[in-house]
């Protein structure tokens, strides 16, 4: 199974065979970039945990039977060794065009 665009690879045992992952200060860049907007949930996944940085009770319908679950982090305190992704979420579409600049 190939996950995080490309970033792991598993084989059907679910063993890793193969992990890039982003260098720790792009990866920290990354997760603190829009750490202040109140309308873009920041994702980081990071070796097999999934963490955000606000709480969103709305989407927890879809995960009531899985056992990936996110868990939260706060600004400074998470660390970037190991993040295979990043990647932003709003409502709103438009609010994110920027971030690709």
């Amino acid at each position: 199974m190939i996950t995080s665009n490309g970033a792991r690879v598993h084989d059907s045992d679910g063993q890793q065979i193969f992990a890039h992952n982003l260098d720790r200060d792009i990866a920290a860049d990354l997760f603190e970039i829009v750490r202040n907007d109140p309308k873009i949930v920041t994702n980081v996944y990071r070796e097999d945990e999934w963490y955000m940085n606000r709480h969103r009770p709305e989407e927890m319908r879809f995960f009531k039977e899985a056992v990936f679950n996110y868990k939260l982090y706060e600004p400074g305190e998470l660390d970037p060794q190991g993040i295979s992704k990043v990647f932003f979420t709003c409502e709103d579409h438009e609010h994110l065009l920027p971030l690709e600049q």
